[in-house]
């Protein structure tokens, strides 16, 4: 199912909870959002609760994942090069191995990931 229906959480943050392949993502079932988001063109998952989510095998490459709230997530090994990670917060996640876009400054990253800033990006970036 991929219908738009989406909640808010206590934050405020977005739950698509009639999305199966979100559904999956957040409750560890990588194959499954895989498969879900095969067939599928882009996936808008901009400002939704990632909260302690495992992406390290997730396929991302059509996800838009734009001020995403990802704290605590395991995010080791990605290459986020082409995604626009503005106003993402990724505080206390994992990141080692993590191939950040080019106009996200280094000390952005760390600050998320100390202070839980959300990051902010410099310049323009392709895609995501």
């Amino acid at each position: 199912m991929t219908d738009d229906t989406n909640n808010e959480d206590p934050r405020g943050l977005r739950v698509l909870s009639s999305d199966d392949a979100y559904l999956c993502l957040v409750n560890g079932d990588i194959d499954g959002f895989n498969a879900a988001v095969e067939n599928r063109d882009l996936i808008d998952f901009s400002g939704t609760n990632l909260r302690g989510v495992d992406l390290r095998r997730a396929d991302l490459s059509k996800v838009t994942i734009r001020g995403a709230h990802m704290k605590r997530a395991d995010l080791r090994g990605l290459d986020l090069s082409s995604h626009d990670l503005h106003g993402c917060s990724i505080n206390a996640a994992q990141i080692s191995g993590v191939l950040f876009p080019a106009n996200v400054p280094a000390e952005e990253v760390r600050m998320s990931v100390e202070l839980g800033t959300r990051i902010r990006t410099s310049g323009t970036l392709g895609r995501k």
